[in-house]
């Protein structure tokens, strides 16, 4: 069992979590995380669990869908424009992210009412974020809610706010760390 201590890039402190992962896990992409709520999986997302993803998305309380999403979008989404990470607790998706490589944005990071400020959303970024850099991709960008609870969440994380989008959302970047920001230089 380790303990992480979760940093974004500009060294703003996320929080703490537990992780302990086998071989077998590390091979097949899953992680094991203790959790103040109890232990769960962090893996990645496949097509079938599109309908944990939908039944996450449609329960949160900020950042309201308003129409449905295509569920041929979300598999794009997870199989050919990016990638998702679930969270599962006992069999059942809590929280997902899915990361865009096509447009270098996080695309979706939601949790179950219940799940929330439990650290669990600091985890799912950060593989959304680090699949993002090691793809390439130099800025990365999202929007949400303006007055939400994620508003606060990204500032809070070192992301910055760059503007209003046409749709009223708050649109937040994040530049790839240069090696000499993280003392590598």
């Amino acid at each position: 069992m380790i303990e992480k201590g979760f940093a974004n890039e500009s060294g703003h402190f996320a929080g703490s979590i537990q992780t302990s992962i086998s071989r077998e896990d590390q091979s097949s992409r899953r992680e094991k995380v203790v959790t103040r709520m109890g232990s769960m999986i962090i893996r990645e997302a496949t097509r079938s669990d599109v309908p944990g993803l939908v039944a996450v998305r449609v329960a949160v309380k900020e950042n309201v869908l308003t129409s449905d999403i295509p569920q041929e979008r979300i598999v794009a989404g997870l199989e050919v424009r990016g990638k998702g990470w679930v969270a599962e607790h006992e069999g059942q998706v809590v929280g997902f992210s899915t990361a865009d490589r096509e447009e270098s944005m996080i695309w979706a990071l939601f949790l179950l009412p219940e799940w929330e400020r439990k650290g669990l959303g600091s985890v799912l970024l950060e593989r959304a974020v680090g699949w993002l850099w090691r793809e390439g991709c130099e800025r990365i960008w999202l929007t949400t809610e303006p007055g939400s609870r994620a508003e606060g969440f990204y500032a809070h994380l070192g992301w910055t706010r760059a503007g209003i989008t046409d749709k009223g959302e708050v649109r937040f970047e994040l530049q790839r760390p240069s090696l000499s920001s993280l003392g590598r230089a």
